[in-house]
């Protein structure tokens, strides 16, 4: 598959004994490459640029984690695959990482609608971000999401 159409499909998943087993190593392997990828921003949010590498890492744990087995791929493949770039795209995952609870909360509620002001400046230039199309990551009483 051209590279800049690069999608997971389910003949890259490897059985769920093989991961199991391999698993420990893998998530090893995939430290320097998730680390590269990686740029802090502030105190709390951290970007993680995101790739077909680390995208079948996660779908790998999705699986292994929630046992859903061949049912369950579907639905992750739906998922994971829009964030692995095409082209010359680029695709971020921005967490919010607060660990104690209610300084959490708090912050979550003042930065309700983060991903509509998300961006990345070199220099001049200025690459708006655009939020996945997935459901609003705000809930109604003005909430967001540690994870966009």
């Amino acid at each position: 598959m051209p590279h800049s159409q690069h999608r997971i499909v389910e003949s890259d998943i490897v059985a769920s004994d093989v991961y199991a087993r391999e698993r420990a190593a893998r998530r090893k392997a995939l430290i320097p490459i998730k680390r590269n990828r990686r740029v802090e921003v502030g105190r709390y949010a951290t970007f993680y640029f995101e790739n077909y590498d680390t995208m079948l890492a996660q779908v790998q744990e999705m699986l292994h984690i929630e046992k859903g087995g061949k049912e369950q791929i579907a639905g992750e493949l739906e998922a994971y695959n829009p964030l692995i770039p095409q082209g010359s795209e680029l695709i971020a995952t921005l967490m919010l990482e607060i660990e104690e609870p209610n300084r959490r909360t708090t912050m979550l509620m003042r930065l309700a609608g983060i991903e509509e002001s998300a961006y990345l400046q070199i220099g001049a230039e200025k690459i708006e971000g655009k939020p996945t199309e997935y459901g609003d990551r705000t809930t109604d009483d003005g909430k967001t999401s540690s994870v966009h």
